[in-house]
């Protein structure tokens, strides 16, 4: 591997590592019933998950089972992607980035499953 294409291996993990974040949900009965952050912040409280502006959140269900999607349920501070925000999980997983110009804030959304709701919050800051 030459240097040029060492140092963007090196710079691709680095901002995979340090611009993502990953949120597990966890199910019962196939029902979410709750969020955990991976990958938590300092001084965030425990029943939320804080992030910055610009940085990708990638939601995976625990069990690698259904599909489910989240939703805004406040002001919406993902970037469109084409296929809208958010779109609906496929493989377990949706990634949606936080704008860069979405303003500093606790916001509730929704993870729905199998008709089932689960509100937690992210906070940006």
């Amino acid at each position: 591997m030459n240097l040029s294409k060492w140092s963007l291996f090196v710079t691709a993990i680095l901002f995979a590592t340090s611009a993502s974040a990953l949120l597990q949900i966890e199910m019962q009965d196939g029902c979410p019933v709750r969020v955990v952050d991976t990958t938590p912040q300092p001084d965030c409280p425990p029943e939320a998950a804080c992030r910055n502006r610009g940085q990708t959140v990638h939601w995976q269900r625990a069990d690698n089972g259904q599909d489910f999607s989240i939703r805004m349920t406040d002001t919406h501070i993902f970037e469109n992607w084409g296929q809208g925000p958010c779109p609906v999980a496929q493989g377990g997983q949706v990634v949606c980035r936080i704008a860069d110009d979405a303003p500093d804030g606790d916001y509730k959304y929704d993870v729905i499953a199998d008709g089932c709701p689960l509100d937690p919050r992210l906070i940006v800051r």
